[in-house]
């Protein structure tokens, strides 16, 4: 398993504030961008490293998650072999992927604890995870 950055609660910290109000945007900050940008801050490790810069718009964008299966076809693919292996949601923790249904189908975010953040059309949502949703974790 990749080892995190010796500081990542305070990365974490500053990415969350830095990424707080960034409009979402295909290919520049969208859920799989936010999340693997996290990764690389945290880890050294790029699992959107063949991924960048192949899609710009949401046409792009659904036809590179279609050619992987969808969020979680694309994460197994990407995120897997370089060893960010699947958890159930008991061993999720701060720092960790989450997958949710935020209402446009599944999204990629962040644990912030009880919560996750999001991105979303004008900044990041934040969802606590007792609301209900079915969610998937990946440990980071």
């Amino acid at each position: 398993m990749p080892t995190r950055c010796a500081n990542w609660p305070e990365a974490l910290a500053a990415y969350i504030d830095r990424k707080r109000n960034e409009p979402f945007a295909w290919g520049v900050n969208d859920c799989c961008l936010f999340g693997a940008d996290w990764i690389q801050l945290c880890t050294g490790l790029d699992p959107a490293a063949t991924l960048r810069g192949t899609y710009d718009r949401a046409l792009s964008g659904v036809r590179v998650l279609e050619k992987h299966g969808g969020l979680i076809g694309t994460i197994q693919t990407h995120m897997e072999p370089l060893g960010f292996k699947p958890i159930s949601q008991g061993f999720a923790a701060r720092g960790d992927i989450a997958v949710r249904d935020c209402g446009n189908g599944d999204t990629m975010g962040i644990m912030l604890g009880d919560s996750a953040a999001f991105v979303g059309k004008d900044g990041l949502l934040f969802a606590k995870l007792n609301d209900g949703a079915e969610m998937r974790f990946w440990k980071i």
